[in-house]
């Protein structure tokens, strides 16, 4: 069992910072090795970000996340005329781990903080704490910082859904499954038909939003059934699940066998 130290989130440093010179330049390979997380948001001027062979601008209203020790770089961008205006934080903690790479997996390195988004309010308003000592304890902390990242999937979710509807759908499959949403009302929220949704849902992921759906909720449910004493019908309806006989004849199309008998929880 992960102790409360590995769980809890500690900022090293964080701080507004305006970069005139283009001689500003760090290559994250060459700093610490520990595991430290960072967020640099550019709030006027534009910076240059080089991660894995590709290199990009960091604009006004955009934010880098990296790591150091990684093979990344950043720097002034070249023949710029506006200082590079920055506030950044620098924080650790493994619990940290699994949002912060998804974030980078699902959205890259370089996201959309626009300035009037809860992201970015989010982010000022911790630099701020800290800078007032207005924290409570580590705990609030750690509150304060995981509630940021998830303000910054959530943006990158919702822009990613005005550009990219079956982006919007996939992912909204893979964060509300648990709950009874259905095909229909998922395509409602991409702005297509059900048809139209699920023809191109195919074409790009090789298999039908329902099937998506269905596949997740049974292996959360045998998950359970293996791992808890919840009755049959709880687990089905905590699921996804409109009924315990849906869930049963899915369960046993899925797995040929029934959910009771797949039952292996001891106690």
């Amino acid at each position: 069992m992960d102790s409360l130290s590995d769980i809890l989130l500690k900022t090293i440093a964080a701080a507004r910072e305006v970069r005139r010179s283009t001689s500003y330049y760090w290559n994250n390979r060459k700093r610490s090795k520990e595991s430290l997380f960072v967020i640099q948001r550019t709030l006027s001027g534009s910076c240059s970000f080089e991660y894995e062979e590709t290199k990009c601008t960091v604009p006004q209203g955009y934010a880098m996340l990296y790591t150091h020790n990684e093979p990344s770089s950043y720097g002034v961008t070249e023949n710029s005329l506006i200082p590079y205006d920055l506030e950044f934080i620098l924080f650790q903690g493994l619990s940290a781990q699994h949002l912060f790479s998804t974030i980078r997996h699902d959205f890259g390195s370089v996201i959309q903080m626009k300035a009037e988004g809860e992201a970015a309010a989010k982010f000022s308003d911790l630099i701020n704490r800290l800078r007032d000592h207005r924290m409570r304890d580590h705990l609030h902390e750690t509150e304060l910082i995981t509630s940021l990242l998830i303000s910054i999937y959530r943006e990158q979710l919702e822009q990613t859904g005005t550009n990219d509807p079956i982006e919007l759908g996939y992912q909204t499959i893979q964060n509300h499954f648990s709950s009874p949403i259905n095909v229909k009302e998922i395509a409602q929220r991409a702005n297509l038909s059900r048809e139209h949704f699920t023809r191109l849902f195919i074409q790009r992921y090789q298999l039908s939003p329902g099937k998506l759906l269905r596949n997740l909720r049974l292996k959360q449910a045998q998950t359970m059934l293996h791992l808890t004493a919840l009755p049959i019908n709880e687990i089905a309806l905590s699921c996804g699940f409109t009924s315990s006989n849906a869930f049963c004849r899915a369960y046993r199309n899925q797995f040929g066998q029934s959910p009771g008998i797949d039952r292996t929880f001891m106690g």
